[in-house]
């Protein structure tokens, strides 16, 4: 069992919330939490469930008159942290089933976030492209819109600046622009990225320790002249049919200066030019 001591500062989220146990710090659906205009620096407390953050049902594209906006939901309190309440990340899903062209007339995000947000022991899917399994309770399961790999994203911005994220055995699932903002700190932690192109490494710094990626595409991050990625322990699983990473190394290289192109030490912003566009 886990107990959770309730205050304003911390509280639960159960999808399965009996209604003659319900008090003013539990809560059964995302958008309950979010009427409750929770402070900064609180906990939410998720018991195994699906969480939609939009009406999934809803026949309307998002990002039009009748379903405005192309965040399912967005919290933009300043320190939350979001924290499954077992040790297995599928148990809670943080979900969502829009993308470009299939339910939205734009890039639609699952969940969008402020600055200083964490999350523990869950995840965050969007569901377009990839079917939803629920083996806890097959009644949630729902089948992918489309085999298409369009831009259905996981998570954003809530609106500000956004910085010192950290995410530890999250579950990122979608595949093109899975993550889609641009954090100043992010820090991964024994987690898991199910991706193709434009997906991670968005922000200025971004650890990732421990972490396994499934690549379906060729160009993973967005761009490599203003971000630093770093990969620690992680392993990379190449699903696309291509070809390990290719590294060389030349050793010991003498270069005449009479093949030198510009000024001496003048090579750093070409490449940073070049990088911009490397694919």
């Amino acid at each position: 069992a886990r107990f959770v001591e309730l205050s304003s500062r911390n509280v639960i989220v159960d999808a399965y919330l009996d209604e003659a146990r319900r008090t003013s710090l539990t809560f059964k659906t995302l958008q309950e939490l979010a009427a409750a205009r929770i402070a900064d620096g609180t906990t939410a407390n998720f018991s195994p469930g699906v969480y939609w953050t939009d009406d999934y049902k809803d026949p309307h594209d998002a990002n039009t008159p009748e379903h405005p906006g192309l965040i399912g939901i967005s919290f933009p309190q300043a320190g939350l942290v979001f924290r499954g309440l077992t040790s297995n990340a599928d148990d809670v899903r943080i979900a969502g089933n829009r993308g470009q062209t299939l339910g939205s007339k734009g890039n639609w995000n699952v969940i969008g976030v402020g600055t200083s947000f964490s999350a523990f022991n869950l995840t965050i899917g969007n569901y377009t492209s990839v079917d939803l399994v629920f083996p806890r309770d097959p009644s949630q399961n729902l089948p992918r819109r489309s085999d298409a790999r369009v831009q259905a994203q996981t998570i954003t911005s809530a609106g500000g600046p956004v910085d010192r994220l950290y995410f530890e055995n999250v579950r990122f699932v979608s595949f093109l622009n899975l993550i889609a903002m641009r954090p100043v700190r992010a820090y991964y932690r024994n987690s898991y990225f199910q991706l193709t192109d434009d997906a991670i490494a968005s922000g200025a710094i971004n650890v990732f320790e421990n972490c396994v990626f499934d690549f379906y595409g060729s160009h993973p991050s967005y761009g490599g002249s203003s971000t630093l990625a770093e990969f620690l322990s992680s392993t990379f699983n190449l699903r696309n049919g291509s070809p390990e990473f290719c590294e060389e190394f030349l050793n010991d290289v003498v270069v005449g200066d009479d093949m030198r192109i510009g000024e001496v030490n003048g090579g750093w912003p070409i490449a940073n030019t070049m990088l911009a566009f490397e694919r």
